[in-house]
């Protein structure tokens, strides 16, 4: 999502590359949280409304991380936020609307 992230990774996490990464995860914060709006607003066939909820609730969640990251100061705090994984439920959801999973 962020070709800044890449140039962190390869420098080592040096706190000047983060200063520059952080821009990134504010993007994707702003980018978790729409699509977490979106998942919750828009009209899903109730068969698959719970896991849209569970796929808001993650979007939302990585969201608080990256904002988190985005004001940290330093790498080292970086290293203390966690990340949610992707817990399966875009392909729950996938699935429940007949389409194909990312096996």
């Amino acid at each position: 999502r962020c070709n800044e992230l890449e140039r962190f990774l390869d420098a080592n996490y040096t706190d000047a590359a983060f200063a520059k990464v952080k821009t990134c995860y504010a993007d994707m914060a702003k980018s978790d949280r729409k699509l977490a709006e979106q998942l919750r607003t828009l009209p899903w066939p109730s068969e698959a409304r719970a896991d849209i909820k569970k796929l808001a609730d993650l979007a939302d969640a990585q969201a608080y991380a990256y904002e988190q990251i985005a004001k940290a100061k330093t790498v080292e705090a970086y290293w203390d936020i966690s990340i949610p994984k992707d817990d399966g439920s875009a392909d729950l959801v996938r699935a429940r609307l007949g389409l194909d999973t990312r096996d």
